[in-house]
C-alpha cells in the first residue's frame, strides 16, 4: 500500500457516481486510499446532481473531507 496517497485530496473528471473516473475515485474513499476529493466546475452542473454526488462519497467513506474550488464560480 502506498502510504503517501493516505494524505491526498484529489480531483477527478465526472458529475456522476456512474462514471468511471468517479467510480474509481469511490472505491478508493471506500478503501480509505485518499482523505478527500476537490470539486472543480467540471463536476458541478446543478444542485441535485452535486447532493447525489457528495452523497455518494459521504458513503463510500463518512470521514472524507469534500472541497470545493471556487475560482471558476
Amino acid at each position: 500500500m502506498i502510504l503517501w496517497a493516505h494524505q491526498l485530496i484529489i480531483g477527478f473528471e465526472g458529475t456522476d457516481p456512474e462514471h468511471p473516473c468517479v467510480k474509481k475515485m469511490l472505491r478508493y474513499a471506500k478503501e480509505k486510499k485518499i482523505i478527500g476529493v476537490i470539486l472543480f466546475a467540471r463536476n458541478i452542473y446543478n444542485h441535485g446532481q452535486l447532493k447525489n454526488l457528495t452523497r455518494a462519497f459521504k458513503e463510500a467513506n463518512p470521514e472524507i473531507e469534500i472541497a470545493s474550488d471556487e475560482e471558476g464560480r
